[in-house]
């Protein structure tokens, strides 16, 4: 166990952080989709809402766990937010449309959606970090030391 926390501490960082809320995310829509669609949802309908959810769930884990923010009040939290629900439809748009002018090009739809996905976690994270959780909110670690 001591081993354990000694990788956590040395290797816990917001980078890593990201990496673990991505894929928990991205295990959550997989495992809502699949069971919507196993209890009879129709596979559009599941879909949707597996995304909606996945969505909400990445964006306070990504508030809270991967950069550690919180905002002042709520028309801070409100645009938060909105940037951070204007970024994923953005990227959802890039991926689709990625994915499309892959598949044209390489006839292959596993590779063309497995790029668009890394392509799309990279622009998530970036799109993140530099406009919906950095300034205006404060850090976690900021709260505690007062």
């Amino acid at each position: 166990m001591n081993k354990l926390r000694a990788l956590w501490a040395r290797y816990n960082n917001e980078t890593l952080r990201y990496l673990i809320a991505g894929g928990t995310t991205t295990l959550l829509d997989l495992a809502l989709f699949l069971l919507l669609n196993h209890v009879g949802v129709e596979e559009t309908v599941a879909s949707y809402v597996s995304v909606a959810v996945a969505i909400a769930y990445a964006y306070v884990v990504n508030k809270l766990f991967v950069f550690r923010r919180h905002a002042e009040n709520g028309s801070a939290l409100a645009l938060e937010l909105l940037k951070f629900l204007g970024g994923r439809v953005f990227t959802m748009a890039v991926e689709h449309y990625g994915t499309v002018w892959l598949l044209g090009l390489t006839g292959r739809a596993f590779i063309s959606k497995s790029v668009m996905i890394v392509v799309v976690f990279v622009l998530n994270y970036i799109i993140s970090k530099l406009l919906v959780f950095r300034k205006g909110g404060k850090h976690a670690d900021e709260r505690e030391n007062k």
